[in-house]
Formats: structure tokens, C-alpha cells, sequence
């Protein structure tokens, strides 16, 4: 993964508190202590932070799948 999954790590770390240690690429939401307002808050975050727009109805299930959308889009 590359920056973005990096940000959002960290971002899902320092804002959330999210233990460092649960996420991983293939971790889905829900297994890291995420309820449906705080992965619509990580959306938020995201879009805002790499200007994209996000469809709430098709949020990835994991960090590594949203890194991948943000990616996508921003080609």
C-alpha cells in the first residue's frame, strides 16, 4: 500500500484511537472497533483530505479496499 493507506492508518489511530496493531490492509471496519458514523466520519476525513467524492453507499469494507478507491479516483 502507499501513502494513502499510510494516512489512513494514522488517521484512523490519532482521531479514532484505534489500536495500531488492528489495522491491516484486509481488516475490515467492523473487526477494528468501527461503527457504520465512524466509517462514515473516515469518509468525510478521506474525501476532504484528498479532495474525491466518496459515495457513502459504496464504502470499501476494509482500510486497504478505501486506500484503493481513494487511489483509483485520484487517477
Amino acid at each position: 500500500m502507499g501513502t494513502v493507506y499510510d494516512w489512513l492508518a494514522a488517521s484512523l489511530v490519532e482521531r479514532l484511537k484505534v489500536d495500531p496493531d488492528l489495522i491491516r490492509p484486509g481488516e475490515l471496519f467492523r473487526d477494528i472497533g468501527l461503527d457504520s458514523l465512524s466509517q462514515l466520519e473516515v469518509l468525510i476525513w478521506a474525501s476532504d483530505a484528498y479532495d474525491v467524492d466518496l459515495d457513502p453507499n459504496d464504502l470499501p469494507d476494509t482500510v486497504g479496499g478505501l486506500a484503493e478507491k481513494i487511489e483509483e479516483l485520484r487517477s
